[in-house]
């Protein structure tokens, strides 16, 4: 790791580092000096504040990349294992030696590892069927079934569909890919013999039931866990595990906040009607006979101190709402800061690791059509980039839905069976834009493959424009870049229809929806009385958060599972070894007192000779 990376750049304490948990991590105030000097115009690059540690490019590349060499470790567990005795767990009479242990791209399950065994004793096929596997085992009699003809368990000699997997050592033998969860390892005995020194091959194969015996008497082999596949998103969550604890609680925070601002509102807008009420009261009163003053000026002591203590309660309303909303900003920037931050830092150590990956990666890894140099920049410019925004939204997905289900258990205990209205339209509304939604970024793939074919075919025809017009084909070309040019504008039609009905329920469905609520609520007979309508109100304002969120979590997402798929396809790739380097070095020494080399070459040169004037030849 070190030889590669090279060792820690020194590191200096920032201002940060050196301010307090409470003021300087949410308040900031490590930024004063900072301004100051911006405001003097005294600040140089020299003075920028420079990233914290553990936010390094260094530092996350490192962590990444130690992270990725532990899961390359468990990738490759069983490769010292080649060529041990191994058996499957449904069929104790089964022996073979392991040859091979990797992922078959031929049966579309690119997150399963299959290792390749060299059987001298096939096992017996299970049922299919989770419940007629259960009772077998239950009733303990075997459930076999016949040899597939493809995917896991199908015979085969070391290919898979044209794909090559590895070499048969032996003639008479029967291979097949079992899942690394279903292969055993059995405990060979002393001497290096299978099952017993006077027992040939032959007799192995023909007593099967006794060495099936036997077999289920002995102990399998304590090896190494079965090895799993690489991912870059088990990577990525592993080293920011306690960054990503941390962004909990505060998404939490914010959304608490949002639910206590209607409460805190309440209590404010019934203070405000009781002061009314007493004001009110008291002017009435104000006409009332001398014989009841001298009763008033009796009570009047008891009433001062009554008074003196409720006038706590408006400050205390108003201090309330302040201190909701100041904690609910504070935990939003702080929010906002560490996702992305640790963004940032992903997205550094993500592109330190494809660098490093660039330098190893083995040169049979390259001959895949997938891994050119366009998708390799693809990766650090598109892919790496898609972690910013999933992860600001990532606890919002977690959240935002208790949010919404105490939302509505609010807004039951205050309006009562209104407010199944909104669950209605929520219901009803939010399954058409999540499919709209879909859609919409199904409309913006076929969208891009229509104008790259349009502009593949302009690029052929401006690039052949001499050859088209010797040929007169000038019509063909511009019937065919017309017909692109439609089906990209039947694309673009389809895409704004559809974003234009997205953005519709977006919009107008909210507003619709309370609406509805508060039409509802009065047509019950109910007072609209403004200590219940404005917290109404503005816990409905909380039940815009989902239309507003799905369109974002949808897109973020998607572009999250299809680059950690990209990025682990590149990551896993296998790294090139001493031996393939050396040949490599040893056979580029050859030519080095030339510029090329030719080995069994034919070469001809063609000399241009300008043609004789016309004046010469007629002549």
């Amino acid at each position: 790791m070190h030889a590669l990376y090279g060792a820690e750049p020194a590191y200096e304490k920032q201002p940060e580092d050196r301010a307090g948990w409470l003021l300087g991590a949410f308040f900031h105030t490590w930024l004063g000096d900072l301004m100051q000097r911006a405001a003097r115009e005294e600040l140089t690059m020299d003075g920028l504040p420079r990233p914290m540690r553990e936010y390094r490019a260094y530092n996350a590349g490192v962590a990444l990349s130690a992270e990725l060499q532990r899961q390359r470790a468990r990738r490759h567990a069983w490769d010292g294992y080649v060529g041990a005795r191994v058996g499957v767990r449904w069929d104790d009479a089964s022996d073979g030696v392991l040859r091979w242990v990797g992922a078959v791209q031929q049966y579309g399950t690119p997150g399963r590892l299959y290792a390749g065994v060299e059987w001298r004793v096939a096992p017996s096929r299970r049922r299919g069927c989770c419940v007629r596997r259960c009772m077998g085992w239950l009733l303990c009699r075997g459930c076999s079934a016949p040899v597939p003809e493809q995917g896991p368990g199908a015979y085969h000699r070391g290919e898979v569909d044209g794909e090559h997997l590895f070499d048969p050592v032996e003639d008479d033998t029967v291979l097949t890919c079992e899942r690394v969860e279903d292969v055993i390892f059995w405990r060979d005995e002393p001497g290096g013999e299978t099952h017993d020194a006077t027992t040939t091959e032959e007799d192995f194969v023909d007593d099967a039931g006794i060495s099936s015996q036997r077999q289920s008497e002995e102990s399998c082999a304590e090896v190494a866990a079965p090895p799993t596949r690489m991912s870059v998103t088990v990577a990525l969550f592993s080293v920011l595990r306690w960054q990503l604890l941390l962004l909990g609680p505060l998404r939490l925070t914010v959304d608490v906040t949002a639910l206590l601002t209607p409460m805190a509102l309440s209590w404010y807008i019934r203070l405000l009607q009781g002061s009314t009420d007493t004001t009110s009261s008291e002017s009435a009163s104000s006409g009332t006979s001398s014989a009841a003053a001298s009763s008033w000026q009796s009570s009047s002591v008891v009433d001062s101190g009554s008074m003196r203590d409720a006038s706590w309660q408006p400050v205390a309303s108003v201090v309330l709402l302040f201190a909701i909303s100041l904690v609910r900003s504070l935990a939003l920037q702080k929010y906002a800061q560490l996702a992305y931050r640790s963004a940032y830092a992903v997205r550094s150590g993500l592109s330190s690791c494809i660098t490093a990956k660039c330098l190893r990666i083995a040169s049979r890894e390259l001959r895949r059509p997938e891994l050119n140099p366009g998708r390799i920049l693809n990766l650090i410019t598109t892919d790496v980039a898609s972690m910013e925004g999933t992860m600001y939204v990532l606890w919002m997905a977690v959240t935002v839905p208790l949010q919404v289900c105490a939302t509505v258990c609010m807004l039951y205990r205050s309006i009562g069976w209104a407010a199944g209205i909104s669950i209605l339209m929520l219901l009803l509304f939010l399954p058409i834009q999540i499919l709209l939604t879909k859609m919409t970024y199904t409309c913006t793939v076929g969208l891009a493959k229509s104008s790259d074919a349009r502009l593949r075919t302009t690029n052929e025809f401006l690039s052949g424009i001499r050859a088209i017009k010797f040929m007169s084909l000038e019509d063909t070309f511009e019937e065919e870049i017309n017909a692109r040019r439609a089906a990209e504008l039947r694309a673009v039609r389809r895409f704004q229809l559809i974003s234009t009905a997205n953005s519709l329920i977006s919009q107008c469905v909210p507003s619709c929806t309370t609406a509805a609520v508060m039409v509802a609520y009065y047509c019950k007979g109910y007072p609209m009385s403004p200590e219940i309508i404005y917290p109404a109100l503005s816990l409905l304002s909380l039940m815009d958060t989902p239309f507003e969120l799905v369109r974002t979590l949808v897109g973020e997402f998607s572009q999250f599972f299809v680059s950690m798929k990209r990025l682990t396809s590149f990551l896993a790739a296998d790294d090139a070894q001493a031996r393939d380097i050396l040949e490599a070095a040893l056979a580029s020494k050859e030519g080095d007192d030339a510029a090329a080399v030719l080995r069994n070459a034919t070469v001809s040169s063609y000399k241009a000779v300008p043609l004789p004037p016309a004046s010469s030849r007629e002549g």
